[in-house]
């Protein structure tokens, strides 16, 4: 059993109730601040992710194409006439 503040008509424990308060305001502000960091952070992750996804499906589908910058040519009868083409010829279409 305690008797607090009797003898001098303080009360002791609201004193260090609210001393113990005062000290856990930084305490308190520091871990609010550092869960702010950790949601940033995962924020920042879920970015990169997205970013490193959308750079793969770009190379998947632009840089990886086995026809890129292949240009084709056919002739209906290959006995009398042949084609032949380079990745650096231009868009055309020539009967004989």
């Amino acid at each position: 059993m305690r008797i607090s503040g009797m003898a001098s008509g303080m009360d002791i424990d609201q004193m260090v109730k609210d001393l113990v308060r005062a000290e856990r305001v930084p305490v308190d502000k520091m871990v609010q601040k550092r869960l702010t960091l950790e949601w940033q952070m995962e924020e920042y992750r879920s970015i990169n992710r997205l970013f490193d996804e959308f750079r793969n499906n770009i190379f998947d589908t632009v840089m990886r194409r086995a026809n890129m910058g292949a240009r084709s040519a056919s002739s209906t009868d290959e006995s009398r006439i042949t084609a032949e083409t380079s990745s650096t010829a231009g868009n055309a279409s020539c009967q004989i």
